[in-house]
């Protein structure tokens, strides 16, 4: 399977699956969450707000699996949590400043970061 967001792939630096993350472009992997190098098993509903997403500009400042046997993602988006009001969904739940998935639990936390 391809992936078919190359944007978020960017994120991670582009190098080797073995290659360490640049923190200045990703968040750093812990020994409890590994860093996403695909897509591949995001799920559709992800897949669509990614899409709306991008087609806004809006940022993914973090992406990677944290639950590997189920499919399960953490997804950061440097954005107003406002912006939740504005997407279009089905098959996920809002819960505080997030989107919750039904299918895999995977989060979308909708958080803006100033930069200083």
């Amino acid at each position: 399977m391809g992936n078919s967001f190359p944007f978020i792939k960017n994120i991670f630096g582009g190098g080797s699956k073995k290659q360490a993350i640049d923190s200045s472009q990703s968040a750093q992997a812990t020994s409890q969450d590994s860093p996403v190098y695909s897509t591949d098993y995001i799920c559709d509903v992800m897949k669509n707000l990614i899409e709306q997403l991008k087609e806004r500009n809006i940022p993914i400042t973090e992406c990677r699996m944290s639950d590997y046997h189920f499919h399960e993602y953490y997804i950061r988006v440097n954005a107003n949590p406002e912006t939740i009001k504005t997407l279009h969904f089905e098959g996920a739940k809002i819960v505080k400043n997030s989107i919750v998935c039904d299918c895999h639990w995977s989060i979308m936390e909708f958080k803006e970061e100033t930069s200083h």
